[in-house]
């Protein structure tokens, strides 16, 4: 009985302890959604929002895109961000989580605009990065409510 709950007692552990391999996979996808993510923001602050477009999920195009009267998938995106013609000066992500499956990645951070001189105007970011067929896609973005924040000292 003691080398049967012995035996019990050192599968537990073995199988608790997360592979070296595990955290190689994890930090291998955590790259390619970080990569994405930032694709996608480097190309809504040049305001090239087709191209960010492009890298969205087919179901959170398909729900952009139904939320007015046939508009396109980039201009429902300039929506999300905020008035069209007015691009975020940079993006800065504080966390990113990555789900146990490895199949979806949330990252959390700004935006900082250029408003006044004295201040710049902020907003939380929220953008998920999931795994469709294969292949990292936005599938959510989420900018919050405007901030006036006093600019860095440089």
């Amino acid at each position: 009985m003691r080398v049967l709950l012995s035996i019990c007692v050192a599968l537990v552990a073995v199988c608790v302890v997360p592979s070296r391999a595990d955290d190689d996979a994890k930090k291998a996808e955590l790259k390619w959604a970080r990569g994405v993510a930032g694709d996608f923001l480097s190309a809504m602050k040049k305001g090239d929002s087709k191209s960010a477009a492009a890298l969205l999920t087919a179901e959170y195009s398909k729900s952009l895109a139904g939320n007015r009267e046939k508009p396109s998938v980039a201009e429902s995106l300039e929506r999300v961000f905020g008035v069209s013609g007015i691009y975020f000066q940079s993006a800065a992500v504080s966390e990113e989580f990555i789900a146990p499956d490895k199949d979806e990645v949330q990252f959390k951070g700004s935006l900082v605009w250029a408003s006044g001189t004295d201040s710049d105007t902020v907003t939380a970011l929220t953008l998920r990065v999931v795994k469709e067929t294969g292949r990292w896609r936005v599938g959510f973005v989420l900018v919050g409510d405007r901030t006036e924040r006093p600019k860095a000292k440089k």
